[in-house]
């Protein structure tokens, strides 16, 4: 079970989810959190004139509305919350390798879920990031790396 919890497939949506949480959190006051919309008539600073354009586009794609959908039944509204909640219990059943097996699995593969449907349902979000974008990636995924024990060891075969 703790191979599952702490695995490549988990580790992956995990980091995609700390990716989008440091974008997220980044452009929160500029554009608005993860979840909300952006006021009608708001002024955005240059990077995110689009930002509006982008949503308004996917919010016609039926994956969008339905990743959209699942985001907030599974998050109870508090979408921004819930990530932050799957970020760290990720990172916490990571650096707690003597942890009760059955709920750690639990813990990481409900979170590694939630931040890949969140992930989704922040295409735009992801897009706003630009050339900041690989470095969000990077950092999210060093994140699950260096919590997860014996990445090092692995690192050099």
């Amino acid at each position: 079970m703790r191979a599952w919890a702490v695995g490549w497939p988990a580790g992956a949506a995990q980091a995609l989810g700390a990716a989008l949480l440091l974008i997220t959190e980044c452009v929160r006051q500029d554009v608005a959190a993860l979840g909300e919309k952006v006021p009608p008539g708001a002024r955005l600073p240059d990077y995110a004139a689009d930002f509006p354009h982008w949503t308004a586009t996917l919010d016609g794609q039926w994956w969008f509305r339905a990743a959209e959908g699942a985001r907030d039944a599974v998050s109870f509204g508090e979408p921004r919350a819930a990530l932050w909640a799957a970020v760290c219990a990720a990172l916490v059943v990571r650096l707690n390798a003597d942890g009760p097996p059955r709920t750690q699995c639990f813990l990481s593969l409900a979170g590694a879920l939630y931040c890949a449907v969140a992930a989704l349902s922040a295409v735009p979000y992801l897009a706003l990031a630009g050339l900041a974008l690989p470095f969000a990636l990077v950092a999210g995924a060093t994140a699950v790396a260096v919590t997860t024990p014996g990445w090092w060891r692995r690192l050099k075969g």
